[in-house]
């Protein structure tokens, strides 16, 4: 870490504030910095914890060692440990090893993430802002000053984003609100949890977004934990779930109601407290009326069912199934080590790395398919961190391809898998009702098309939120021009061949077993 002049650490905090972003190593130059969102980037996320866990520690020294410290300063350093050691994995503040406590990854954890960017822009601001804070802890106040030259304090926007990856997770999930809220995600638990003002923040998320259902389910949870905690106004959490049943119950139309976006009950909500546990979410009567459903209005339905575990293939579809286990560590293994320099999700970005051929040589092995040079996009890699997702979507056309040249259609898509995730995060196509896993090593291969031509509606896919952990991956598509070599066929929609061990197996027909349609 670099130490600054008390001054002058003043002035770099109180520009940087502003929005200033400096080149440390280009002196005298002052940029207006880029937006930067944390929920976002992985990399960003793991370097704030590090940083954090770093000051956390020498504030918990410096406390226990200097008596000097100026009373306000004091309180709101122990505020901030006090919410750090709560939602890190640490438990007691009041000794020295802190290292003794365990620890888990608060960057890989949403609400964990969620308290770590609130207390980052919230807490920690006001206490290094505080006349007397660069006084009492010097070389603290400078490694903060360092830290947010480099990437900035979180922004509102930071928490915005983050609250509806929260949301996400639990709608697409289907998640107890009430568990999530008190560290019980899905199937795993944490030491993380919300109080009254995190559930009313993330509340007004769902409300500008018309999550209705959410909406409700979240403030009635502030409404409960108000009592308890008395971090939040009771009046204007009771006047804002008022007003959202009214809103709710306006919009709604019994007579449509399966026609309506699932962000609905199944009936109008009364003023009683929790009267929604009462109603059913509309989402869990579509999904049971709609579930398997080819039309793509009802794709997203599909998609939060097949996110959950459900399935809907048929043993006949099961039986055609097949696996091969193909020896291509050493291509993926050199793939994530060019991991560092890509910090986007949700986005894919090109890149190349010095093995590329490798990498290809093992791929046309694999899939007999011919990926080199143009035959092929450029690699691109894509990170998803907690909350983050892909709707469903089709990959037979590039958004680059303004031309929409059908020589550039992409025939197949090939997916690689970079890491393990610890819940959540699979690819699942909405048609077939499948699902794959991210499994670190794996491959997942398809074609868009059949082999006379037209689309295969089948192959409509999304990627689920992360739950917990980080995502991974690798994708490599394969244009339709110079793949001439697959022969056309006279029967109308009939799959490719897959090749195992060079050796075509037999693909099931798909006449009159699962209805198709073209875009």
């Amino acid at each position: 870490m670099k130490h600054f002049p008390e001054t002058m650490i003043c002035v770099l905090l109180t520009l940087l504030m502003s929005g200033v972003s400096f080149n440390y190593k280009r002196k005298y130059i002052i940029e207006w910095g880029q937006k930067l969102i944390y929920p976002k980037s992985i990399t960003k996320l793991e370097n704030l914890e590090r940083f954090e866990s770093h000051i956390a520690k020498a504030f918990l020294s410096s406390i226990n060692v200097n008596k000097k410290i100026h009373p306000e300063v004091q309180r709101l350093v122990h505020l901030y440990l006090k919410d750090y050691f709560e939602s890190s994995g640490r438990i007691n503040i009041n000794t020295d090893d802190a290292s003794a406590n365990k620890e888990i990854h608060i960057s890989k954890n949403p609400i964990c993430t969620y308290r770590l960017l609130r207390r980052v822009q919230t807490l920690l601001k006001d206490m290094v802002f505080h006349k007397q804070f660069c006084h009492n802890f010097g070389v603290e106040c400078s490694n903060v000053a360092y830290y947010i030259m480099q990437y900035h304090w979180p922004k509102p926007e930071d928490l915005e984003m983050l609250a509806e990856n929260i949301l996400r997770i639990h709608n697409v999930y289907d998640l107890d609100a009430e568990q999530f809220t008190n560290g019980w995600i899905s199937t795993a638990g944490t030491n993380c949890s919300l109080n009254s003002i995190h559930c009313y923040e993330i509340s007004f998320m769902a409300i500008k977004t018309d999550q209705f259902t959410s909406a409700i389910q979240w403030l009635e949870l502030a409404k409960e934990k108000t009592l308890v905690d008395k971090k939040t106004s009771m009046v204007f959490i009771e006047y804002l779930l008022w007003k959202v049943i009214e809103q709710h119950n306006m919009e709604y139309d019994e007579s449509v109601k399966m026609e309506l976006e699932p962000v609905f009950f199944d009936r109008e909500i009364n003023h009683i407290q929790n009267d929604f546990k009462n109603a059913t979410k509309l989402r869990n009567l579509q999904y049971k009326a709609f579930k398997g459903s080819k039309e793509r209005y009802h794709a997203y339905l599909n998609f939060q069912g097949v996110c959950s575990g459900d399935t809907f293939q048929t043993d006949k579809q099961k039986s055609h199934l097949f696996c091969c286990v193909v020896s291509y560590q050493e291509a993926t293994n050199r793939i994530q080590g060019s991991n560092s320099s890509f910090h986007l999700s949700l986005t894919t970005s090109p890149c190349k790395h010095s093995n590329a051929r490798h990498l290809e040589k093992k791929l046309e092995a694999l899939t007999g398919l011919v990926v080199s040079g143009t035959a092929a996009e450029t690699l691109s890699l894509l990170s998803y961190s907690v909350g983050a997702h892909l709707n469903p979507h089709f990959d037979k056309l590039s958004f680059m391809d303004l031309d929409k040249t059908p020589y550039n259609f992409r025939l197949a898509s090939i997916m690689l898998y970079l890491s393990d995730v610890e819940l959540g995060g699979a690819t699942v196509f909405t048609s077939l009702g499948i699902n794959a896993e991210p499994i670190k090593g794996s491959l997942l291969l398809w074609y868009n098309f059949f082999t006379d031509g037209s689309s295969d509606f089948d192959t409509f896919h999304g990627g689920c939120p992360v739950i917990l952990g980080a995502k991974w991956a690798a994708n490599k598509w394969v244009k339709y021009g110079t793949q001439l070599q697959h022969k056309c066929s006279l029967k109308r929609q009939e799959r490719f061949q897959f090749a195992v061990n060079n050796v075509y197996l037999p693909m099931p027909s798909s006449s009159g077993e699962i209805p198709r349609r073209e875009d």
